[in-house]
């Protein structure tokens, strides 16, 4: 059976340079003990471009695993860019769009001497958003049962996050989109079905959606489609599952 999940995008102007994010807490939705906990983000306003962001830690326990998503870029530069993580954060895969974008997704477990933030370095001069989700039910060991990254280069109102197929039942699936157009940056707004943990952007060109869904089966997930009311020029685009702890 296919199962399809539909996220609508609302052609909306960012207002502030200090971030336009849905953020939260509160430990909801988990199947199994997989439970989403907080988000924080934050963004890089357009026109503004530094080396560095710092994000706020989300509200966390020690043992929650915590999963980050970095998205910049800027145009006409030299070289794709890279992102250096805070000591203990654990790469997972990083999807470019030439030399103008990057999408990087990292993970790492919360202990009990955490900073009250955490920075990650570029290598060149950026713009763009970012946020952190916390979740407990996590298995430490091996957090991530399957991933998967995909640009989408067309130009068009609608995107469909990779497919990917799990090994171990009731997994919390994690999905990140990171959209460009040519004009202001949307909000992204999820529909029935999934949660929105995070909606950002830069107040320009740059925007970006965060959710998760618990699905309870091994094997292929649903078919997860953002649909925005303007065209994006592109997409980066990733998703996640979290194995759950034994």
């Amino acid at each position: 059976m296919t199962h399809i999940k539909y996220i609508t995008a609302v052609f909306v102007a960012a207002a502030a340079f200090a971030g336009c994010g849905f953020e939260g807490h509160g430990v909801i939705d988990g199947i199994d003990g997989i439970a989403w906990r907080a988000t924080t983000s934050q963004m890089i306003k357009g026109g503004t471009t530094i080396t560095s962001v710092t994000l706020d830690a989300p509200e966390s326990m020690p043992g929650d695993v915590l999963i980050a998503t970095i998205a910049m870029g800027s145009i006409d530069e030299p070289v794709v860019p890279s992102f250096t993580p805070p000591s203990g954060w654990t790469f997972v895969r990083q999807t470019n769009k030439g030399l103008q974008s990057s999408l990087a997704v990292y993970w790492h477990v919360f202990d009990d001497s955490e900073p009250s933030s955490y920075t990650w370095t570029f290598n060149q001069a950026e713009q763009g958003i970012a946020w952190i989700s916390s979740y407990s039910g996590v298995s430490n060991a091996d957090p991530i049962d399957v991933e998967s990254g995909i640009l989408d280069s067309s130009m068009t109102t609608s995107y469909t996050l990779p497919p990917i197929t799990t090994s171990v039942a009731n997994p919390m699936i994690v999905g990140a989109y990171a959209g460009h157009d040519p004009g202001d940056a949307a909000i992204w707004v999820s529909n029935t079905g999934m949660s929105r943990r995070s909606v950002v952007n830069n107040g320009t060109t740059r925007s970006g959606l965060g959710i998760d869904d618990p699905w309870s089966e091994a094997g292929p997930t649903p078919t997860y489609v953002a649909t925005a009311s303007a065209p994006q020029e592109y997409a980066l685009m990733h998703v996640l599952a979290l194995r759950p702890e034994e």
